[in-house]
């Protein structure tokens, strides 16, 4: 499927490191989501009904980043797009890129995280 509804860099705060100091603040955390799922009818009827609306999608990966502790990055992205999946049935899979913009900072790097791919049928 090309068909693609997507959020770039939304900022989120979020208690997440390895360390229980690390996870003591909440720390921004940046995501991108793509969700794959068919456009077709939303195209033709400029409906919303017949999409995802990304202001709901953004609420719940604001929810997950709030609902608990997270030591990975991994698991964080994937609570993401298993919820997403989950809730809008249109979507066929989410992937979802979580980056700690502080993760190696002190390093000269923008930023560290990950990517993963939550399908309907699995993983």
């Amino acid at each position: 499927m090309s068909d693609i509804v997507f959020i770039e860099r939304a900022r989120l705060p979020c208690h997440i490191g390895v360390t229980p100091k690390e996870r003591s603040t909440a720390q921004d955390i940046l995501m991108d989501v793509e969700l794959e799922l068919d456009l077709s009818a939303a195209a033709a009827t400029d409906a919303i009904a017949e999409t995802v609306n990304y202001s709901e999608v953004w609420e719940l990966a604001r929810a997950c980043t709030a609902e608990r502790e997270f030591r990975l990055v991994e698991t964080l992205a994937h609570s993401i797009g298993r919820a997403i999946v989950e809730r809008f049935g249109r979507v066929e899979a989410a992937t979802v890129r979580v980056t700690k913009p502080a993760a190696l900072a002190s390093r000269g790097a923008e930023g560290a995280g990950a990517q993963l791919t939550v399908r309907r049928s699995g993983t």
